[in-house]
């Protein structure tokens, strides 16, 4: 029973981590794009945009992986 629940936290912080730099990662391309559109370069704003939305789907995908083992563990606690 505490190995599952040592991996679990093991996974959850690596998780946060994950998180942590693919919203820094969605930040800085949306910093990006807003540049680009300042110089009018929509090829390039249009190429960021893409690049961040891709990047925000991750975070959706790794905040819900985290909500799955979040309740994994609560179920494991009962």
């Amino acid at each position: 029973m505490r190995e599952v629940i040592g991996t679990s936290s093991k996974k959850k912080d690596t998780l946060k981590t994950a998180l942590a730099l693919e919203k820094k990662v969605v930040a800085t391309y949306k910093s990006l794009e807003a540049e680009a559109k300042k110089r009018n370069a929509l090829d390039l704003a249009k190429f960021y945009d893409e690049y961040g939305k891709e990047a925000a789907k991750r975070v959706q995908k790794i905040e819900e992986l985290q909500r799955k083992m979040e309740k994994e563990k609560r179920e494991l606690d009962k």
